[in-house]
């Protein structure tokens, strides 16, 4: 494999993300910066997966992903490339944005408030280790249960139960999440409440 190939891809076998996800990203950012042109062929699944050392199934996932959403496009016999219609859009997009960067005059009347030059929150490198770290937006780890999370967001995204959620109440609460509310989020906050008390 050429070895301007090798200089896309930084995996992490010890990253949260799938290896998957890791050559997906890698590849959608190396088009979306012009690093890979319409007529560049991709490498084959075979040869990427023996050049990072990874599952061929892993490469040809992420490719199939990559052409669902549209940014490569298979071609007989000759394999993946970036799609055209994707890539002539991006660029188009990208010179619109860089020709509209100055924002018009009368903006500076309207706002008067700048917060883009307003210092920074910068945080201590070791905020994690603080004991009471009053950072900003920062998520408590230990208060997060994330395999219940997860095991929440697998079971909602099935079949049966997003026809249950997907639903279009209009002036009415989902009672079932009214119900969860009611009967597990309320009661250990030492909370007691009718259906109809909670909006």
């Amino acid at each position: 494999m050429d070895e301007m190939w090798n200089q896309f891809f930084s995996l992490r076998h010890d990253k949260p993300r799938t290896l998957q996800l890791q050559i997906r990203q890698q590849l959608i950012d190396a088009i979306t910066n012009g690093l890979i042109g319409p007529n560049e062929p991709l490498p084959s699944s075979r040869n990427l997966a023996a050049a990072l050392k990874v599952a061929r199934n892993t490469v040809i996932i992420a490719y199939k992903e990559l052409e669902f959403d549209g940014y490569i496009t298979p071609k007989e016999r000759r394999g993946y490339f970036v799609n055209e219609q994707f890539y002539e859009n991006f660029t188009k997009h990208s010179e619109e944005q860089v020709k509209d960067i100055s924002p018009p005059l009368w903006l500076d009347a309207l706002i008067t408030k700048k917060p883009s030059i307003k210092s920074n929150i910068r945080n201590p490198e070791n905020w994690q280790s603080l004991p009471y770290s009053f950072t900003i937006g920062q998520l408590d780890k230990s208060l997060i249960p994330y395999y219940e999370w997860r095991e929440v967001v697998r079971h909602s995204s099935t079949l049966p139960e997003i026809q249950k959620w997907n639903i279009d109440h209009v002036d009415s609460d989902d009672p079932s999440l009214i119900k969860q509310i009611q009967s597990k989020v309320l009661p250990k906050r030492g909370i007691w409440a009718n259906k109809d008390q909670i909006l």
